[in-house]
């Protein structure tokens, strides 16, 4: 348990800082100073963490898509079959199994036939798109190690709170594994669930009993095609109530997207819905 003195846990928060491999790595970036300048404050500062809380990289795919896609003017769109394959590739990304080479097949066959309903001007083969992917999968990762490594010189405890750009091309295990590894204080607790931990910390005060608070870093961007927002999943509230469940004290909930259930998805597409 980490033990503080005084009433305030004092924190610096990097908030929809989208960075991809080639932006941060890049010294002439504006991005770059940006990020450099953040981590010089960190250090001088009385913070007691850092926490990210998600959003920290704007996967490469992204950019990848994008550049197969033509004008919309192009006589070469057929615009149905685009719209069929984008919500495809929406559905399917590159999670939770992406390590492994049938999923990379699988979404080859579907880039593939994505640029070809874009109008990209040049025929694409499989194995093309598959050395594409793999590259952006290695940026990623780099791009995380990156950032992880760049943070340390600040000599502050660092957490990452991967939310769902980090997930787009990276296995939940992945994921897990990179950011537990950011994470990988003596105080913090890892759990079977592979994007949320957590951690005790007793507030000292001489004029009080101490305060323990249970701070739990957690992400479920879960995307409901169904109902087109975002979801809990049952086994995210089941992880969370065991969490809670032996806190001895206060918790606080650190979350990549707030619970917003004020706001359905026609109204707020990133609102965590009930369901």
């Amino acid at each position: 348990m980490i033990t503080i003195q005084g009433d305030e846990i004092r924190k610096l928060c990097i908030s929809d800082m989208h960075f991809t491999y080639r932006d941060l790595t890049n010294p002439d970036k504006d991005m770059t100073h940006i990020y450099n300048g953040f981590v010089d404050y960190a250090r001088g500062s009385d913070a007691h963490m850092v926490i990210n809380y998600g959003d920290t990289i704007s996967s490469e795919y992204l950019w990848y898509l994008h550049s197969l896609s033509s004008s919309s003017l192009s006589a070469n769109v057929d615009q149905a079959a685009r719209d069929k394959y984008v919500q495809l590739l929406t559905e399917r990304r590159l999670r939770r199994d992406s390590s492994k080479p049938d999923r990379f097949h699988s979404n080859s066959f579907l880039i593939q036939q994505f640029a070809r309903a874009s109008g990209h001007p040049h025929a694409l083969s499989r194995s093309e798109i598959e050395q594409q992917l793999h590259e952006i999968r290695s940026h990623d990762r780099d791009l995380i190690d990156f950032i992880i490594q760049a943070q340390n010189k600040s000599n502050k405890p660092l957490f990452m709170l991967h939310g769902n750009h980090e997930c787009i091309t990276l296995s939940e295990s992945e994921i897990a594994g990179l950011f537990n590894r950011a994470s990988g204080h003596k105080h913090v607790k890892h759990t079977t669930h592979p994007y949320a931990f957590y951690q005790d910390v007793e507030l000292v005060n001489d004029e009080r009993d101490p305060i323990v608070v249970r701070e739990v870093f957690f992400n479920s961007n879960i995307h409901n095609h169904a109902t087109g927002g975002l979801s809990l999943g049952p086994h995210d509230l089941e992880w969370l109530q065991d969490t809670l469940a032996d806190a001895d004290g206060r918790a606080v909930i650190n979350m990549h997207i707030p619970l917003n259930f004020d706001q359905t998805p026609d109204e707020d597409p990133y609102s965590i819905t009930r369901t």
